[in-house]
């Protein structure tokens, strides 16, 4: 069996509280060939976008970002990013939301303060995988150029296989 490795020599940030998610996505993650790095909040998600910024390395290519984190929840983090990529001139990083809700409300608050996509928990495999692929195929190199788009959402549609559940 072939091996899946659509996110290889991709650097993905996980914001996330719980540790088996953590653990669950990173895993997954690290299979499909991305390099992860992980934030239990999100001061600490925002602390680790900055250092990449300031260190000069290549930004993140994608976040998954938690909603609901101790100390500064995803919302929070999510604008404080957009802020930081507008001050510093650079195409935005697709920033995908966590969220254990469900409702149409919860999607437009991610999407309002900056998220370009949501999936919900327990994550379903494929649509992660979908919308990662999604993410990685719009995301721009992260890089200075003289005016800064407003994120791109996008929406992934599951397909019609069973789901692999992650909890």
């Amino acid at each position: 069996m072939k091996k899946n490795t659509f996110l290889d020599g991709k650097h993905l940030l996980i914001a996330e509280d719980n540790k088996v998610n953590q653990l669950v996505i990173k895993r997954l993650l690290e299979n499909y060939g991305a390099t992860i790095e992980l934030a239990e909040n999100g001061v600490e998600a925002l602390k680790a976008f900055e250092d990449r910024l300031s260190s000069g390395e290549a930004l993140y290519d994608v976040i998954l970002m938690d909603c609901e984190m101790p100390e500064m929840d995803g919302y929070e983090c999510t604008k404080k990013i957009r802020e930081k990529e507008t001050k510093n001139n650079i195409e935005p990083i697709n920033i995908v939301a966590l969220t254990a809700h469900a409702m149409a409300e919860n999607r437009d608050k991610c999407l309002a303060c900056g998220m370009n996509a949501v999936l919900t928990k327990p994550i379903v495999r494929n649509v992660l995988e979908i919308t990662l692929a999604e993410a990685i195929a719009t995301t721009p190199v992260a890089t200075p150029k003289s005016s800064v788009t407003t994120p791109k959402s996008f929406v992934s549609k599951p397909s019609a296989t069973p789901p692999d559940i992650l909890h």
